[in-house]
């Protein structure tokens, strides 16, 4: 190794053009220990090859905080470093990237940047990790963030998104309208919302090209829409012989509402002449009142979508935040009393069977009636208690969070109590103190709750003023 030692202008040292830093800046305290005692630990150095003619230009590999904080301190010349015997570029990215992985202060988008720079010298995952001493594992999640756009990066980069989050990019890999759309919300209150709506879309779309299959499979055909043909009106025989398929003669169709509607395709007469048995029916006003109610059953469940993604959201952050407050570490008299309490607590959680069920990550089969799933809850809790003491904290966190949210869960107009609204309200507000980011559907809920609680008690008021009124007379 060739080292040698120099002060130089600050104003000759250059950024190198592969830093995988991202404006790495120094905190008020380094800018004042800066000032106080100087620079202690030199900035290291390669030789400028815009100025190879001055020794003291260079370029800088490592110390980019450093750097920022003399200058801010109002340094005009810095000790540094130059390493001349590290020429060509593969050698200067090795450096650089090794030393930065090395420090504790890196976002995991510099981390990926500088994982992604070792590829391109020849470095693959299993070797970057062996360098390093991280799990490979790590070296691939981090990996996926440089195939996010710099939206996305610079909002993880800046601590606005985690790396869960990001994760939902790779599941909609194969779909760009899905991913435009994580790209708008990613850093926003909604996000998490959005993810989960997109999901219930797939899951949707999934469902209803099943349903098209099995038509198809059955030689039924697709018929125009019920705007495009009014004569549509299969509808009027609803609880009749007719409304099943044996009771037509090769006249039967599905109507095909699109793979992205609310509206589930479903069988329907091409030729209603053939079974009306009264002229009394007008095609043309009945096509228009079914398409009026399907259409108003497409926007409640447009509705319905928005409100189960919005808790699903909810959990998720619940969840998360739980895990933060139950660390494993320091913990274990919580985890001794959860290990206790746990196998005799089924009846405590004012949850449904299901909802402990999956709270404690239990796989239901799927033929298990509703009523057999409270069977499974007592044994569940009982062997949650014996999992490791991480996975006892996480059942706990997640039992607890699907408590909380089952509190406003329900729809404010669902409630005929004032005091219902207030403890709603309460909730509200302990999750906008504890972080929580409230999502459009949130603050619309809140806010409608907030309105009804607002107008019981005005009536109250009223009713108040009317008795006392009655008294006086």
């Amino acid at each position: 190794m060739t080292e040698r030692l120099a002060t130089v202008p600050i104003e000759k040292i250059r950024i190198h053009p592969d830093n995988p830093r991202i404006g790495a800046a120094a905190d008020d305290e380094m800018v004042e220990s800066l000032r106080t005692l100087g620079l202690i630990d030199r900035l290291l150095l390669v030789p400028d090859p815009d100025n190879a003619d001055d020794p003291e230009h260079g370029l800088l590999i490592d110390g980019h905080r450093r750097l920022d904080g003399c200058q801010r301190a109002g340094m005009t010349q810095v000790d540094v470093r130059f390493r001349d015997d590290l020429i060509t570029q593969a050698q200067q990215i090795e450096v650089m990237a090794i030393t930065g992985l090395q420090k504790k202060n890196l976002s995991p988008v510099e981390e990926a940047r500088a994982y992604e720079q070792l590829q391109l010298i020849g470095y693959d995952e299993a070797a970057i990790a062996q360098s390093l001493g991280f799990s490979r594992a790590r070296v691939k999640q981090r990996m996926r963030l440089t195939g996010l756009s710099q939206k996305a990066q610079h909002t993880v980069h800046l601590g606005q998104a985690t790396l869960g989050d990001v994760e939902a990019f790779t599941e909609f890999a194969d779909d760009p309208a899905a991913l435009a759309q994580l790209e708008e919300h990613i850093g926003t209150d909604d996000y998490r919302m959005k993810v989960n709506q997109l999901r219930a879309r797939r899951e949707r779309i999934a469902k209803y090209a099943a349903i098209v299959t099995a038509f198809e499979e059955q030689g039924y055909k697709p018929v125009k829409s019920l705007l495009d043909n009014a004569n549509l009106d299969a509808w009027q025989w609803r609880g009749t012989p007719l409304s099943i398929p044996e009771g037509h003669d090769g006249c039967l169709g599905y109507v095909d509402y699109g793979p992205d509607s609310y509206a589930e395709p479903r069988l329907m007469c091409e030729d209603p002449a053939r079974h009306r048995e009264s002229a009394d029916v007008d095609p043309a006003a009945e096509a228009a009142a079914q398409a009026e109610r399907e259409a108003q059953a497409a926007a409640h469940a447009q509705r319905q979508e928005a409100l189960d993604a919005a808790r699903a959201a909810r959990r998720d952050w619940l969840f998360d935040h739980y895990v933060s407050l139950f660390p494993v570490k320091g913990n274990d008299k919580l985890i001794a009393a959860i290990r206790a309490s746990l196998p005799s607590s089924e009846t405590s959680w004012r949850l449904s069977a299901r909802e402990v069920l999956t709270a404690l990550e239990v796989d239901l089969p799927e033929d298990v009636p509703s009523r057999g799933e409270y069977a499974l809850v007592a044994p569940a809790l009982a062997e949650a208690a014996t999992r490791t003491p991480a996975k006892v904290l996480r059942g706990f966190a997640r039992l607890t969070a699907s408590v909380t949210a089952d509190q406003v869960d329900e729809e404010p107009s669902e409630f005929d109590e004032p005091e219902a609204l207030a403890a709603q309200l309460a909730i509200w507000a302990w999750l906008s103190e504890a972080g929580y980011p409230m999502s459009t559907v949130d603050t619309e809920l809140r806010d409608t709750a907030q309105q009804l609680l607002n107008a019981a008690n005005e009536t109250d008021e009223d009713t108040c003023d009317d008795e006392a009124s009655e008294v006086k007379t």
